[in-house]
This record gives C-alpha cells, structure tokens and sequence, in this order.
C-alpha cells in the first residue's frame, strides 16, 4: 500500500461505537448496532411504511414528518430497547405526534449524525478492501 494510503488512514478516526443521550433527566447509553440489528432496523422502517419508505421519503412536510418519526421509533426501539420497554407507557405508535416531537429532536441532533458517521466509515471499506487486492 503507498505511503499516501497508509498515511490516509492513520488520520482517520474512527467513530465512538457508543452513544449517550438524555431523555427527561435520564442517561441511556447504546453501542453501534450489530450487523442483525442494522437489518432489523431496515425492516422495520419497510414494514412501519407499509412497504412505500422510499416513496414516501420523496413526498411532501407531512411524508417527512412521517420519514423522521418511523426512523426516530426504529432507533429506539432497536437502540434503546430497555427504555422503550420499561419507561414508555404506550407503544410509540400511539404517541400523539407532539409527545413524539422530543424523541425525533433527540434522533435528528444525536442518534441520527452518529450513525451517519458510522455509515460513511463502513461504505468506504468495500472500496479500500478491493484497492488493496
């Protein structure tokens, strides 16, 4: 591998593989989920948009509204599971959009940026593993 490369790679920091947010006083903690975790997460966000996820992402405030909520309830449903199962009094779908407004704030500034930076480390390595063959 060339200097430049591997020089490239040093500098890269990888992201923390935890996460700690707040939710009404509370710190809840969660790892960077594990393979079975990111595909249950994908299929939850199919199964919840009746199949349309992609669809709908490209419609209108109210479909991304509808976007940030199915993402923001998969996140802490797979994230932060305990939470969900022992602090929350009824399923996310049945929160009323403006109980549901201070989840999808914590998923938008916190939970999402995180995984989108895990997201830009991970779709890199195909291309470095085939360079270096």
């Amino acid at each position: 591998m060339s200097e430049e490369k591997t020089q490239g790679k040093e500098a890269q920091k990888l992201p923390s593989d935890t996460l700690t947010i707040e939710i009404n006083g509370e710190k809840l903690t969660t790892k960077f989920p594990t393979n079975g975790q990111l595909m249950d997460m994908e299929s939850m966000k199919i199964r919840m948009s009746g199949g349309n996820y992609n669809e709908i992402m490209n419609g209108g405030t109210s479909a991304l509204i509808s976007i940030a909520t199915i993402d923001t309830i998969v996140a802490f449903r797979v994230l932060f599971t305990d939470y969900c199962d022992e602090k929350l009094t009824v399923p996310f779908s049945q929160l009323s959009p403006i109980d549901t407004r201070p989840y999808i704030a914590i998923y938008l500034k916190e939970i999402k940026p995180w995984l989108s930076s895990w997201f830009s480390v991970l779709s890199s390595f195909p291309e470095e593993q085939a360079e270096q063959k």
